[in-house]
């Protein structure tokens, strides 16, 4: 008898909120564990290995987006180790419950980063879309106050995975909405806190 995959649809794409920790059980009662920014490419990316070895996924599991995903994952990967009646690698354990490891990732803090805007919020929006509603709301709960330098463009691209085109088109876009001001050879600075809708 064959069993059904579980399929993506609803898996988050990305989210300028943090990074994701995610739990995957296949066929052979085997439980992989990690953490991406992008789950929804990473369990696609599982999906399609585990088809070319001949066994499937049977259950998955994705946190909300939070900060400390990279530490949460660390906790996660402890605690497989201990349960675990066999260490297949660092993310993949044998003998595991599949319910057990999901339990103990929900008791783990999920924070989200300061001042982000959840993919979801900006339904189909390109990247630079979420990225700018991202800062935009860090500016405007004082994140970064008026007078502020804003991170480098190099930091940009790092903590939000986007290229420089993208990152360009970014500060541009704080900057036309007068949120903004670039100084070269300087930095670029937050000039105001973004209008609320109705306050003119």
């Amino acid at each position: 008898m064959a069993v059904s995959q579980p399929t993506l649809r609803g898996v988050p794409r990305k989210s300028p909120l943090g990074g994701y920790l995610y739990v995957i059980r296949f066929s052979v009662d085997v439980v992989k564990v990690g953490m991406s920014v992008a789950p929804a490419n990473r369990l696609h990316a599982h999906h399609g290995y585990s088809r070319g070895l001949g066994i499937s996924v049977t259950d998955q599991w994705v946190s909300k987006p939070h900060a400390q995903a990279k530490k949460n994952e660390a906790e996660l990967i402890k605690f497989c180790r201990f349960h675990a009646a066999r260490v297949n690698s660092r993310e993949y354990f044998a003998g595991l419950e599949f319910s057990s490891v999901v339990w103990f990732a929900e008791t783990l803090p999920f924070i989200p980063a300061q001042g982000g805007v959840a993919t979801h919020d900006i339904p189909n929006a390109p990247r630079w879309r979420q990225v700018y509603a991202a800062l935009r709301g860090r500016i405007a709960n004082g994140t970064y106050a008026p007078g502020q330098k804003l991170p480098s463009f190099v930091a940009i691209c790092d903590e939000f995975e986007i290229s420089q085109v993208t990152a360009k088109r970014v500060l541009k876009e704080l900057r036309e909405a007068g949120l903004a001001a670039m100084y070269p050879g300087v930095g670029t600075f937050v000039t105001e806190l973004p209008q609320a809708p109705g306050d003119g």
